[in-house]
């Protein structure tokens, strides 16, 4: 990061040590480590608002498979987890690899899906702060599934077309 961005502020912590300040906490763990982490944070996080960005999938022979999680989705897994948390389901669509080439612009649209207005209103903004990226409202955290599921075809499509794709949706 520093070398990217030296004029940035960079320091290592322990998850719970950086909850602590924050007011927006992100979920950005693989699958596998969804429930450990949250059950190990819940109490850090507390009220604040938390984005849970995990898609719950495999790979299974090289390709992307969705995993179908008891409470409907990552996100609502997070919000049985973690219950005081304000839990927002976003940024499902954005290639990761992308977010890491500060040099150029990112394009498409977030979808954010929860179901405290406050902190979704929170979740948009910080998404409109990102150059040519748009926060479009998807509902509530039932939604979030359908969020995370897409996601997993979108590796399938990068997988066939050695491309990064993202989501925009038209008309709007």
């Amino acid at each position: 990061m520093k070398e990217a961005l030296p004029e940035a502020t960079v320091e290592g912590l322990l998850n719970a040590e950086a909850v602590e300040p924050a007011e927006v906490v992100f979920l950005t763990v693989p699958w596998d480590a969804h429930q450990s982490s949250l059950e190990h944070l819940a109490e850090a996080i507390g009220e604040r608002v938390l984005v849970d960005v995990v898609v719950p999938m495999l790979f299974d022979r090289g390709q992307p498979k969705a995993i179908l999680v008891d409470e409907g989705s990552a996100a609502q897994q997070a919000r049985a987890l973690a219950p005081t948390a304000k839990v927002v389901s976003a940024f499902h669509h954005l290639d990761g690899t992308e977010l890491q080439h500060i040099d150029r612009p990112m394009q498409g649209d977030v979808l954010v899906a929860g179901d405290h207005k406050g902190a979704k209103k929170t979740v948009m903004e910080l998404v409109e702060l990102i150059e040519y990226v748009r926060a479009l409202d998807a509902g509530g955290l039932t939604n979030s599934r359908y969020l995370e599921e897409f996601t997993v075809l979108l590796l399938h499509i990068n997988h066939t077309y050695k491309a990064h794709s993202g989501v925009r949706i038209t008309g709007v």
